[in-house]
């Protein structure tokens, strides 16, 4: 069977299977813009989720197949499973064939829609790879690539937020939700928030961390945020194993640990250093004092000593033209500011 024969036939099937949805269902109101979308990611899913029964699987050299349009796998130089899957592809063959498209810009190329770690595993052992090879848009490509990943569920927690951060620069938020979201609409915001709030030097540090689930990876940008972003200790502490070479020694899911550690412990002591609330109330209510200085009719200057944000406000008639006045004196007054403090400090 040709590739468009086949692919007409998985779209045919996918319509098919579309009609026999119960009535309730169908009966659900869509216009417009949005009715064409849905529809379109549904062919989309149905034509390009997985390689059919039909389909005519070859063998291609592995050099041939080119990384997909966006990667899903980050850290794939590292990855900890490779040599294993190198290992049963050479036992019991290759069970599962991988899926790509002719490649649009190279010529004599195929670009992999999914199975990039069996095309790794396929250079090292020096073999073809089965494929089949489908005539995809770029949506159909990465829809197919995001469901076969979750269906073989062996993407980590960590990849699939830098998946869904990657679809979204490029793809509108319905083809990533479908991608990525199994028809949850909020796990997109979900995935790329830990990918805002971690940055992007630590997680490439940590690596692909299997078996670090949601919760854990959620527990880390908390601590990330909760720091206001100082993580000069935890890079230093990086830094350090990683001049010393062991932070190369330790699994990825063991140095997203340390990480974990290391910030915990920084969130403590920052914790713990605060002043106890007496002393707080003291210090807050001797900070928080505001002064009122009045100049007749003309202007009142309100000065607010506020430990985070000390500010003066002027109001009145002549507020502006003293505001000008103090700016243009401003200078004399911090030379004048550095002459006193050197004087308290040599009494």
């Amino acid at each position: 069977m040709s590739r468009k024969h086949s692919l007409s036939a998985l779209v045919g099937q996918g319509k098919q299977e579309q009609s026999e949805e119960p009535k309730s269902r169908a009966a659900y109101v869509r216009r417009g813009a949005s009715k064409a979308m849905q529809k379109s990611l549904v062919d989309i899913a149905e034509s390009a989720k997985l390689v059919s029964k039909g389909d005519v699987i070859r063998t291609l050299d592995p050099k041939l197949c080119l990384p997909s349009i966006i990667s899903d796998r980050a850290f794939e130089s590292v990855d900890e499973g490779i040599e294993q899957l190198a290992d049963s592809i050479k036992e019991d063959g290759q069970q599962v064939p991988i899926l790509v498209r002719p490649h649009p810009t190279e010529a004599g190329f195929y670009q992999i829609a999914y199975g990039h770690r069996r095309v790794r595993a396929c250079l090292k052992l020096n073999i073809d790879v089965r494929v089949a090879v489908k005539e995809l848009n770029d949506e159909e490509l990465v829809v197919a690539q995001g469901k076969e990943n979750a269906e073989r569920k062996n993407l980590t927690f960590i990849q699939r937020c830098l998946f869904a951060e990657r679809l979204s620069m490029t793809f509108p938020r319905a083809v990533v939700i479908s991608a990525v979201g199994g028809g949850d609409k909020s796990i997109v915001s979900k995935l790329t928030a830990i990918t805002r709030k971690i940055p992007e030097d630590i997680i490439k540090a940590i690596g692909s961390a299997r078996g670090v689930g949601r919760v854990k990876w959620e527990n880390l940008a908390k601590l990330c945020d909760d720091n206001f972003g100082d993580l000069s200790g935890v890079r230093s502490s990086i830094a350090q194993r990683q001049n010393s070479g062991s932070w190369d020694e330790l699994l990825s899911h063991e140095r997203f640990q340390l990480v974990l550690d290391l910030l915990t412990q920084t969130n403590k002591k920052r914790i713990n250093s605060q002043v106890s609330p007496a002393v707080n109330r003291k210090k807050t209510a001797a900070e928080n004092q505001s002064t009122k200085v009045q100049n007749g009719d003309r202007f009142t200057a309100f000065v607010r000593l506020n430990r985070k944000k000390p500010n003066i406000e002027l109001e009145g008639p002549e507020a502006t033209k003293f505001s000008s006045w103090l700016l243009d004196r401003l200078p004399d007054l911090v030379e004048r500011y550095e002459k006193d403090k050197q004087k308290d400090a040599s009494a």
